[in-house]
Order: C-alpha cells, then structure tokens, then sequence
C-alpha cells in the first residue's frame, strides 16, 4: 500500500489553487502516477465471484444497476484508499488517547459499557460513540483546508461579504481547537458529545462532494 499512499500531493494541491486553469493544462499532459501493484491487486480481487455477503465486492456485484466491471473496480479501489489511510489515522489516535494514564478513567468506562452491553449494536453504545467523536475531534482524518471558489455574484457569510472567485477554506484542525467553539478544546473531553447539540461543529471527514467514504469504517 505504499505505493497507492505514501506520496506528497502538496505541490499538485498548490497547483490547483493558486493556478487553476495551468493545472487543467497540465493535468491533460502530464502521465497519471502509476500503481501497477495495486491497480493488479484490484482488479483480480473484482473478478472473484465468491465473495462474502458481508464485503463491498458482493454488494456491488449484486446491485440492481447491473454495475461493470470498471465501475466495480474504481468502487474498490476508492474504498481500499479510505481505508488505509483517513480509517486507519482515526483508529491509532483513538486508541493512542486512550491509552495515556490521565485518561485510564475513560478507558475503563468505556469498556463497563462495551462489556455489559453485549447484545446491542455499537451503534447505541451512546458513551463508545463520544468516545471515537472526541477521539476524531482532536485528531480529524481531514485536518487540512478544502479551499472552495467563491461562485459569480459573491456571498455574505455571517455579515462580511466575500467577492466571486476568492479562494476561501477552513481547517478543520484549527476550528475543532477554539475555544469559543469547544470549551477547553484541548483536553480529551468525551461527555461533551453525550450533547447531541455538539455535533453540528464537527468537520472530521470533510464535507460535500469531498466528504471521505472512510467515515463509514469508523
């Protein structure tokens, strides 16, 4: 998996940012970055025909859409990707935090929860869920900006104006550590999302067209 995402898309980003309309230039000439291994990977894995009822494979070999085989493999590849990278990030933060000595407290509640709870879903484990929300709140597996394109006409946001074709973006890194957003912002705090009203301040994947289908493995 090195090959698929260990790389520095940095100056491509810039690129695209600063230069929008040289990058679509240069995009049309430039040879896409090659991953034979994985691209292999891939697609041998989307010719299997016995797969599991519980994997993504057999969900999209059975979809009513009658989906292709490239369609298929790009589905694979895209979640193989998310994965490895934003999926695994959260779970090593999360269990990095839980295992400092300052917050031995949480780890033990957290497991009297999981532990009594042995037939019901993860999904109403309501302290499990703030735990991991804290957890991505921190440490967002999206921590860098989305810079967006203000579209004609411009916007008003929150009273200030903001002109056609500025670049804004927020980190959600930097919004997750305000104070005036979250009270002491730094301390891992998991009863704070035991109030649903926090929710609404969270950005840990990113949102929209570019939302991370990696949230779905957390």
């Amino acid at each position: 998996m090195r090959e698929l995402s260990f790389h520095s898309s940095l100056k491509k980003n810039l690129l695209h940012l600063h230069f929008p309309t040289l990058a679509k230039l240069l995009g049309r000439l430039a040879e896409p970055r090659p991953t034979p291994l994985t691209d292999a990977y891939v697609q041998s894995t989307a010719q299997q025909t016995d797969a599991g009822e519980h994997t993504l494979l057999h969900t999209l070999q059975t979809a009513s859409e009658n989906l292709g085989e490239d369609v298929i493999v790009a589905e694979c590849l895209d979640h193989l990707a998310a994965g490895i990278d934003t999926t695994g990030d959260a779970l090593c933060f999360l269990l990095y935090q839980l295992s400092l000595p300052e917050n031995s407290a949480i780890q033990d509640k957290l497991a009297d929860e999981v532990h009594n709870n042995r037939e019901q879903n993860f999904e109403d484990l309501p302290y499990l869920d703030a735990v991991i929300m804290e957890s991505l709140r921190l440490y967002p597996p999206i921590p860098m900006s989305q810079p967006r394109i203000v579209p004609k006409g411009g916007r008003v946001v929150d009273g200030w104006f903001v002109a056609e074709g500025m670049v804004v973006g927020a980190q959600a890194w930097s919004v997750h550590r305000l104070n005036g957003v979250f009270s002491d912002s730094e301390k891992f705090q998991p009863e704070r999302w035991l109030d649903t009203e926090s929710r609404r301040e969270m950005e840990k994947f990113g949102d929209g067209g570019d939302e991370d289908t990696g949230q779905g493995g957390v």
